[in-house]
C-alpha cells in the first residue's frame, strides 16, 4: 500500500513538476507574494495537479503531518504525493541487464546524515548513477528533508533498500560489478581506476567510514589527490568527484 508524504521547498518542488512528477495535491501559503510560487501554481496547473492556497498554519501542520518531523522550512509550498513501490536489488540488475547498460551504482554503508545524502543523490544523478543501494536501517531516510536537499533528485534516481549491505555486494560481485571504496590510505590515485566496466562506488560512514567486513570486500580502493590545507573531503564531495571521474571516463570510451 502506498503511503502519503509531502514534499516541500521551491526548487524540488519545482523541478519535480517539469519532470513530470504526478502530485495528488500542491498547496501554496496563502498571501505570501513571490514569483517563484506563481510558477510553481502555474506548472501544476498545466500538469493537471491541484492547486490549493492555505494559510501558513494549516501549511505548517500538513508540512509536520506529513514529513513526520517538527520543524520543516517548506517556503511556503507543500507538495502531495504517494511513497512509489521500492525497488528490490534483483529487479535492478535485471532491468539494467535488459537495458544492456553498464552498470554505476552508489552503495551506502552507514551514511547516516540526510544532507550527505541529499547532496549525493543529486551529484549520482547529475554524473549518470543507475541507483543508489543502501540498507534498510543504520542509514539516512528518504524523507521530505532529504528529497529537499537533494533538489527533488532522490524521487527520480531509484533507490534499492537491503536488509545487508554485504550480502548485496555479494549480489553485485556475482553480477560482474567491481566493487570500488575511497580511501585516504592508499596510493593508487582515482584516475588510474577503470570505471568504464561495471562499477558499484561504495561511501561509509561519514566519521567512522567503512565498516570491517564491507571494506574487505571492496575490490579496489582509491585516493582523490588533495592538497596539505587539509586531510579529508566531505563524503558527498568525494563522491561527487567519483562519479564524474566514472562519467568523463565512460564519455571518453564512447
Amino acid at each position: 500500500m502506498e503511503e502519503s508524504y509531502c514534499i516541500v521547498g521551491r526548487k524540488p518542488v519545482l523541478e519535480l513538476l517539469r519532470t513530470g512528477k504526478a502530485f495528488a495535491k500542491i498547496m501554496l501559503q496563502s498571501g505570501l507574494k513571490s514569483e517563484e510560487l506563481e510558477v510553481i501554481a502555474a506548472e501544476a496547473r498545466k500538469a493537471g495537479v491541484q492547486v490549493q492556497y492555505v494559510p501558513q498554519e494549516k501549511l505548517d501542520f500538513s508540512a509536520k503531518k506529513f514529513s513526520k518531523q517538527k520543524f520543516v522550512n517548506h517556503q511556503g509550498v507543500v507538495a502531495l504525493s504517494a511513497m512509489g513501490k521500492a525497488v528490490t536489488l534483483e529487479d535492478l540488475l535485471q532491468q539494467l541487464e535488459q537495458e544492456e547498460v553498464v552498470p554505476l551504482l552508489v552503495v551506502f554503508d552507514g551514511v547516516t546524515d540526510v544532507g550527505n545524502l541529499g547532496a549525493i543523490a543529486r551529484s549520482a544523478l547529475c554524473f549518470g548513477a543507475h541507483a543508489l543501494v543502501m540498507p534498510v536501517s543504520g542509514s539516512a531516510p528518504v524523507n521530505p528533508e532529504a528529497i529537499k536537499r537533494s533538489a527533488g533528485a532522490l524521487e527520480q534516481i531509484p533507490v534499492c533498500k537491503v536488509d545487508n549491505i554485504s550480502v548485496a555486494i555479494k549480489m553485485l560481485k556475482a553480477h560482474g560489478i567491481k566493487i570500488f571504496a575511497a580511501a585516504q590510505h592508499t596510493e593508487l590515485p582515482i584516475q588510474e581506476c577503470d570505471f568504464t566496466a561495471p562499477s558499484a562506488i561504495v561511501l561509509g560512514d561519514e566519521g567512522k567510514g567503512l565498516s570491517a567486513i564491507v571494506a574487505k570486500q571492496c575490490e579496489v580502493t582509491f585516493a582523490i589527490p588533495i592538497t596539505d590545507k587539509f586531510d579529508s573531503l566531505n563524503v558527498s564531495v568525494s563522491t561527487g568527484i567519483a562519479l564524474y571521474e566514472a562519467m568523463q571516463q565512460r564519455a571518453a570510451k564512447q
